[in-house]
């Protein structure tokens, strides 16, 4: 979560080349810049709500917790699909991970058991 909350802050793709959309008007359906310029800011600023969120889950949290909240976090999700079929990724481990423990975790709650 660190890793794709940082590449999401610092990505040059996520801005808008230099240009800034104007503040006094919303955009128009040819604005491309603008929306652009819209999107951008709206996957930084929940980049750094994710690092704000991970910098404190891994100082007070329970790995429990972590697992959780993580899967509700879509930059990170993002990340894991773009790097999903990247040689000498983690994104697979991470993938099969998560999906095994959704399994579990549904199974153990239909049985009125505490999550995993």
């Amino acid at each position: 979560m660190t890793k794709s909350g940082i590449l999401a802050v610092k990505s040059d793709q996520l801005h808008s080349r230099g240009t800034i959309a104007p503040e006094n008007r919303a955009p128009k359906e040819g604005d491309t810049q603008a929306v652009q310029y819209q999107r951008s800011n709206v996957i930084r600023v929940l980049a750094v709500s994710q690092l704000l969120l991970t910098t404190l889950t891994l100082t007070t949290a329970h790995v429990q917790i972590i697992t959780r909240i993580s899967s509700a976090y879509p930059v990170w999700v993002w990340y894991l699909a773009t790097t999903y079929n990247v040689k000498g990724s983690m994104a697979r481990g991470f993938v099969s991970f998560m999906v095994m423990y959704s399994i579990i975790q549904g199974g153990l709650f239909a049985s009125f058991l505490p999550p995993a």
